[in-house]
């Protein structure tokens, strides 16, 4: 069985967030700060052993993302929005799954697309089988 892998999912951080453990950068989230991310940790964390984590958060204007530089009619807030834990996962794992759903209120039908985000933390390839169904 390998070795589970260690990570850090953060909601939100507004705008970019830089992870770090230990000192060492270990992810980041660029310019989507109210969808959530992880960071892997296995190479940086010392078990056993206090682990410091810090995430800097940075909303800066710029004109790469919205808002662009200073045309918003809010507050550029900035820092972590939504809630950080720690996960323990299998190293090949579901990270995140999307939904999007297009009503036809007319035909009183929908069509779902969804999209299962797998992450795979081993060295090779793996193969995973996924099913859905609708009712």
């Amino acid at each position: 069985m390998a070795t589970p892998l260690s990570s850090r999912r953060i909601r939100g951080g507004l705008h970019t967030a830089h992870v770090y453990l230990n000192g060492t950068p270990v992810g980041q989230h660029v310019g989507k700060g109210y969808t959530a991310f992880t960071c892997d940790l296995s190479a940086t964390l010392r078990p056993g052993q206090i682990n410091t984590q810090q995430v800097r958060s940075e909303n800066t204007p710029s004109e790469a993302m919205l808002p662009r530089m200073n045309s918003f009619d809010w507050a550029n807030d900035g820092g972590l929005v939504r809630p950080v834990s720690l996960l323990l996962t299998p190293r090949v794992f579901i990270d995140r799954i999307e939904i999007v759903a297009t009503p036809d209120l007319e035909m009183k039908a929908a069509e779902v697309n969804i999209r299962a985000i797998v992450r795979n933390n081993l060295d090779t390839p793996q193969t995973v089988r996924l099913s859905a169904s609708a009712q």
